[in-house]
């Protein structure tokens, strides 16, 4: 491993750092309101978190090789984001925020594209959860105020 490759590993730390803190605190705050659903989705997405971290660390060659394989988490975190979102009841939901933290997130990334990525993903499936509710096509779910 060269120069580069230790300071590309740096570079990525505070991204990777950021997702494993993410899913901590939302694991928390699901496991304290005994969100049996999205506490599953929040361990899932923290031993995901765990493994890009270990990969980014330990097989960077890997990473190195395969730039694009960044999407794969980026595009897991978008996935679960949403899913806690619509579970929640989506426009009356505290975990919209997330979408905000997710953004902030990805700007740390020093690679603009991802960053980009990341923010329009969450803008479109933010808007996507939205239309599929309102035009009936799934229904509404709020598991924190038990509305249906």
């Amino acid at each position: 491993m060269n120069e580069s490759d230790l300071k590309e590993i740096k570079a990525a730390r505070p991204t990777n750092l950021a997702r494993i803190a993410c899913a901590l605190i939302f694991l928390i705050i699901y496991y304290s309101h005994r969100y049996e659903i999205l506490l599953i989705s929040a361990l899932l997405q923290l031993s995901l978190s765990f493994f890009w971290f270990w990969l980014v660390e330990k097989k960077f060659k890997i990473y190195k090789n395969y730039p694009s394989l960044w999407y794969l988490p980026a595009s897991i975190d978008i996935y679960f984001l949403t899913l806690c979102v619509y579970i929640t009841g989506i426009s009356f939901s505290p975990v919209t925020l997330g979408y905000i933290l997710l953004a902030c997130m990805s700007s740390i990334d020093l690679i603009r594209s991802r960053g980009l990525f990341t923010t329009v993903g969450c803008c479109l499936s933010y808007i996507l959860i939205l239309l599929l509710v309102k035009l009936k096509i799934i229904p509404f779910v709020n598991i924190v105020n038990n509305l249906q």
